[in-house]
């Protein structure tokens, strides 16, 4: 009974023992599902980014052999998966870069990692310039080179944009003959072309730093602060300003601005020109327009003294001697009285009426030379005696005077000038303007004496009229506009065709 009950309880306990066994089963079993599971998601995982993936995945084995590759590399290549997993990687790789495939090999087996920029061949034949990284990779359970290659194509052609584009800023920015200067938005120089060196009279190392206020003439520091405002809120700068050259010397120059990229940074370029042969030959020609305009002056008076000059000799010597003649031949037709001599008498009375012309033609020749009336009465009643006379010779033009002007207003110098203006005036008046009307205005308000000679005719262009005159056909409104200008007065035209022209001459009142 013992013996019978031992056993039993041997039974037991090893009954016990394959439950705990086939539990340990169950366990390992269950562990061996979990990790299948795992292994499996880690696979999909994998999978999925190697074939999703936007760079080319190539698996070599350490004898460079091809057995693994992405869509993208076989895209990239030019190549079916197939085809790419019989490969070798020197069959993919340009003949220029077999070397770095070695070290390819070499640095993962060494080191663990490389990375490099290469050039693989397509599969037709044509070189794409790639980024390449390795590492090891465990692929079915053996050591084996794990490759990813970029396409930077697109890089490297934009690269080398970039750089044959500063090439070309390089080259234009050394070899312009205007001065470039790059500041920052403080005013402080941090580059200069050649031409910006020799115009300032520093070494490129001296400009580099230096504030720009210390390039700048002192009287124009506001002017380089208007330039940084300006350019960085429009955009934009144009000036003339003065410069300082390293030895203190004035330097004129004509200069620009704009916002300009600088090492990826905004910056302010301004490109100077010296203008200093300019303003030299600007200076000496008003000069001698100065001097020109004071000699035309004074050729203007000595013409007016010389009409003035054969005026006189014309009325004092040939026309009292014309007047002498006609009073001796009309006494001689009175002492003929009735003695028969008819014929002499109409021969003699014809002569009278011929120097009686004769007269009359000199004493117009005397007053368009110089008006006697000018001198001993003024410009009020010889603007006067004036239209009077010419109304005589073109009876159908009627003028309306305005002369509000004192006399003692006028000054001497002045008054030969308004006539000759008046003359000239109303000589273009009947020759071109074609008007039955004409007014006259001579004033003096707010401190300006005023002649202003308006008709109703046809009027013209302006700009072409004077560009006749500029190319000699014609002097009437550029002979007004300098006798003005040449007395120290403005002169100006305003005409429409169809509508009739306004000239109009001021001049300072002298008080």
């Amino acid at each position: 009974m013992q013996n019978t009950a031992k056993t039993k309880k041997q039974l037991q306990e090893e009954l016990e023992k394959v439950r705990r066994r086939l539990s340990a089963c169950e366990a390992l079993e269950t562990e061996r599902i979990s990790v299948g599971k795992a292994l499996r998601e880690t696979e999909e995982r994998y999978r999925s980014i190697f074939d999703s993936a936007t760079d080319g995945f190539i698996i070599y084995t350490l004898d460079e052999h091809i057995v693994e590759a992405n869509p993208q590399a076989c895209l990239l290549l030019g190549y079916t998966y197939d085809e790419l997993i019989t490969l070798t990687g020197k069959d993919i790789v340009h003949p220029d870069y077999y070397h770095l495939f070695e070290q390819f090999k070499r640095d993962i087996m060494t080191m663990g990692c490389f990375q490099a920029e290469a050039q693989s061949i397509r599969k037709d034949g044509t070189p794409i310039d790639i980024e390449v990284k390795g590492t090891e990779f465990d692929y079915q359970g053996k050591k084996h080179l794990l490759g990813v290659i970029r396409d930077i194509s697109e890089r490297r052609r934009t690269e080398k944009a970039l750089r044959e584009s500063e090439s070309r800023y390089r080259a234009i920015f050394h070899s312009a003959t205007d001065a470039f200067l790059i500041f920052d938005l403080n005013g402080t120089i941090v580059e200069a072309n050649p031409q910006a060196c020799l115009m300032q009279g520093y070494t490129h190392d001296e400009l580099i730093g230096l504030p720009g206020t210390k390039t700048v003439h002192p009287k124009n520091h506001q002017l380089f602060e208007q330039f940084l405002r300006d350019v960085e809120t429009k955009g934009y700068f144009q000036a003339e300003a003065v410069d300082l050259r390293k030895d203190g010397s004035p330097v004129h120059i004509e200069v620009r601005g704009t916002t300009f990229d600088y090492q990826g940074k905004k910056h302010l370029l301004a490109i100077k020109r010296d203008i200093t042969e300019r303003k030299q030959a600007e200076r000496a020609l008003k000069k001698s327009e100065k001097a020109l305009r004071i000699l035309s002056s004074k050729l203007i008076s000595v013409q007016e003294d010389e009409k003035k000059r054969i005026a006189r000799e014309l009325h004092d010597s040939i026309g009292q001697t014309l007047t002498a003649i006609k009073f001796g031949i009309e006494n001689t037709i009175e002492e003929i009285g009735d003695v028969d001599t008819e014929s002499t008498a109409a021969s003699l009375a014809e002569l009278i009426v011929i120097i009686q012309n004769a007269i009359d033609d000199i004493r117009k020749v005397t007053m368009d030379l110089h008006p006697t009336i000018l001198d001993n009465l003024g410009i009020v009643s010889t603007i006067d005696w004036f239209c009077r006379e010419y109304h005589k010779f073109y009876p159908h033009i009627r003028i309306s005077q305005q002369i509000t002007i004192q006399e003692r207003e006028v000054p001497m110098t002045l008054k030969t000038t308004i006539y000759r203006i008046v003359q000239e005036a109303f000589n273009n008046i009947a020759k071109h303007s074609a008007t039955n009307f004409v007014d006259i205005l001579l004033v003096q308000k707010k401190k300006k004496i005023e002649l202003v000679i308006k008709d109703y005719g046809k009027g013209f262009n302006p700009e072409k009229v004077f560009s006749k005159e500029s190319s000699g056909q014609g002097f009437g409104l550029t002979s007004m506009s300098e006798r003005t200008k040449l007395s120290g007065g403005t002169f100006s035209v305003e005409s429409v065709p169809g509508e009739g022209t306004t000239l109009r001459a001021r001049w300072p009142a002298v008080l």
